[in-house]
């Protein structure tokens, strides 16, 4: 296993830096683009569809006209962010669409915010904005020398001091505002890394074959994860609280709250994305939201008619979803 620290990262108010470093004997790069190069601002488009169903729960809503596929979201209670192939936006509810940040040449795979930062994982790197500087965009990148992109499934999570990102065989944390990384070199391919508020999660290959849930105190990258139940086939998606974890697999939604997972939505409901609120599960089909309620263990529709769900998040009991075949953005909130 082997390990990789950067110190002292700079954001640069300029067109675009380069900065190379070698540390403790091990060379990294680090390169901070900046780019305030905006595509045509996406339209607001606020209000109700008559195309879409949405359930007597919840009042639904177009609010964004994305102006291309999105292919990743976060939401808290202040703000959306997502993503299209290489650009970043914000919306805040009574605004109009904001353009954050360009990757040039480099998809985005994974977005993920706290109170003070936005982070997302790449093909070639792990990035970090703090959300005070937004409208300067300034980006932060760490390349492809401290982070492998071959064969890559790269992800990313954030809780309140850091971001902590897989890709390939890496590992790594980012103490956003503290500017240091530390990257490892793991065994087991780690992938979806998330948090439950006390320990990172995140799936990996498992000895004998097929992959398995790991975890381990947030902060800890070097140390091996301990595997929390293995014989999983191909799981994606991960996504945990304090009270369990949940995924998909085989085209189903899997809770574990015990020793072994169940399904909690099946292969005939098509899911292909999911995202945790408060107490709350939202999954994405085909064609329908849906919300899995935790504590009473009760699947209902938020919403039906939907034309393609690409990605969607969740801020409490508010959920958001992208939809391919017609470019919006829609939210949905209890009645």
């Amino acid at each position: 296993m082997g390990g990789c620290s950067m110190a002292r990262t700079r954001f640069y108010q300029c067109a675009a830096c380069l900065a190379v470093v070698s540390l403790m004997g091990v060379a990294c790069n680090a390169i901070f683009d900046i780019h305030k190069l905006p595509p045509d601002d996406p339209a607001d488009a606020s209000g109700n569809d008559s195309g879409v169903a949405g359930s007597g729960a919840y009042l639904v809503e177009a609010i964004v006209d994305s102006k291309g596929t999105v292919s990743t979201m976060a939401a808290d209670g202040s703000a959306l962010y997502w993503a299209t192939t290489y650009d970043v936006y914000r919306w805040t509810s009574g605004s109009a669409p904001a353009f954050i940040a360009r990757t040039d040449a480099d998809p985005i795979a994974e977005l993920g915010l706290n109170g003070g930062w936005i982070a997302w994982m790449a093909d070639k790197g792990a990035y970090a904005l703090p959300r005070s500087t937004e409208d300067a965009g300034v980006v932060a990148m760490v390349d492809g020398s401290l982070v492998e992109t071959v064969n890559a499934l790269p992800g990313i999570a954030v809780d309140e001091t850091s971001a902590y990102f897989t890709n390939r065989k890496t590992l790594g944390t980012i103490k956003l505002g503290q500017d240091a990384v530390t990257a490892c070199q793991l065994t087991y391919s780690p992938s979806s890394p998330t948090h439950d508020g006390t320990n990172l999660l995140f799936f990996g290959e498992a000895d004998g074959g097929g992959a398995a849930l790991y975890a381990g105190p947030t902060g800890f990258p070097c140390a091996t994860g301990e595997p929390l139940v293995s014989g999983l086939n191909a799981p994606t998606a991960l996504e945990a609280d304090s009270n369990g974890q949940f995924w998909l697999e085989d085209q189903s939604v899997y809770e574990r709250t015990g020793a072994e997972p169940t399904v909690i939505v099946a292969a005939s409901d098509r899911p292909k994305h999911i995202a945790l609120g408060d107490g709350r599960l939202f999954v994405a089909t085909d064609t329908r939201i849906l919300v899995y309620e935790t504590a009473s263990r009760q699947t209902g529709e938020v919403a039906s008619n939907q034309a393609s769900p690409t990605a969607i998040a969740a801020a409490g009991s508010t959920v958001y979803w992208a939809t391919a075949s017609d470019g919006k953005i829609w939210r949905a909130v209890p009645k």
